[in-house]
């Protein structure tokens, strides 16, 4: 009996987290990745012997984020892949700073701030590697991320 009450308590604090923040689309005009134009390359195979079906694409991504709206404010950045994706990247990224390094799937958001914003624009430079199973890849795929911002209400 003990566990179910600590697994509802649980529930319930995790609700009442996401009522307190609201959630935001960012602008990133000023975000560029380079080279615009990259080929994903095969892999190697995990017993190191031949190819696998997996190809890999490397990418440098100059991150400049107009936070100017939440100055002052407790928040929560994240990185988000784009629902019309039909291609199931595995996105994995490291940062020279201000972000966090982390992995990103499709249809999903990852953590890359989390603070109290103090200046109007947090930029950063990122290191992304995208891989898929290269049997699927059949046409140019364009790099779509968006970035969001979770501002928490009560300050």
């Amino acid at each position: 009996m003990k566990r179910r009450c600590a697994l509802f308590f649980a529930a319930l604090s995790l609700s009442a987290v996401r009522v307190d923040a609201a959630t935001f689309a960012i602008d990133d005009s000023g975000t560029v990745a380079y080279p615009s134009i990259t080929e994903a390359r095969w892999t190697k195979s995990a017993s190191g012997r031949g190819l696998s079906t997996d190809v890999e694409a490397t990418v440098r991504v100059d991150a400049r984020l107009n936070v100017r709206a939440w100055v002052g404010r407790q928040a929560r950045i994240y990185i988000s892949s784009p629902r019309s994706t039909a291609l199931a990247f595995r996105t994995t990224w490291t940062s020279t700073g201000q972000f966090l390094s982390g992995e990103l799937g499709r249809n999903t958001r990852a953590l890359v701030w989390t603070g109290r914003v103090s200046n109007p624009v947090l930029s950063d430079t990122l290191f992304l590697t995208l891989r898929t199973d290269g049997r699927t890849l059949t046409t140019k795929q364009a790099l779509e991320f968006n970035f969001e911002i979770d501002v928490d209400n009560a300050q």
